[in-house]
């Protein structure tokens, strides 16, 4: 399967901030968080199937419940000897992507909610082959669903502590793999 070109990720990452800026009198807001991926990718002998993983988010309040969002996810690279990549030496395969979701919110009280979330996300892969005769480099693109849950705590009426995971599908070795991540973070609404 042919790469999806960076273009498709410029236009959908374009689309995501126009989406974002039509709330002009709703609330927007912002957040950073860092955490842990890991992908269902089978080993050879021995490897890392998961990564720190940074999340930047930048979303609009579309009511008391409803938001829209987009998340920009960067992995740490995963390195060793994985099945179905066909290396007989170290392979390393990073992810990045980003996504569009809808999320929804309960609120529990005046400083707790939960949330889900469910969206579209692209991801691309690269994969390296390090093997000495026929070091090569890869890349794999995807566009497939995003789920997730999540946790807020208000620390001030405009600043939370936002807790997550979410589930994800990459095409991260010609075939499609599980992403699961769990992160924690802060955001900032203005």
């Amino acid at each position: 399967m042919r790469p999806i070109p960076s273009f498709s990720l410029q236009l959908l990452f374009t689309l995501s901030l126009s989406l974002l800026s039509t709330g002009v009198a709703a609330q927007s807001y912002v957040g950073i968080a860092a955490g842990k991926m890991s992908a269902s990718l089978k080993c050879k002998n021995s490897c890392q199937t998961s990564a720190t993983n940074l999340k930047l988010t930048g979303g609009v309040d579309l009511g008391s419940n409803w938001s829209l969002e987009s998340q920009l996810n960067i992995a740490s690279t995963m390195k060793g000897a994985f099945e179905r990549i066909n290396a007989n030496a170290e392979s390393s395969i990073s992810h990045k992507g980003i996504d569009l979701a809808a999320l929804y919110r309960w609120r529990l009280n005046d400083k707790f909610a939960v949330f889900s979330r469910t969206g579209l996300a692209f991801t691309s892969s690269e994969v390296k082959n390090s093997n000495a005769a026929s070091a090569s480099t890869t890349r794999y693109s995807a566009l497939k669903p995003v789920i997730g849950a999540g946790l807020v705590y208000a620390i001030t009426p405009l600043t939370y502590l936002r807790g997550d995971l979410d589930i994800r599908q990459a095409r991260s070795d010609g075939s499609n793999t599980n992403i699961t991540g769990l992160s924690v973070g802060i955001q900032s609404a203005f």
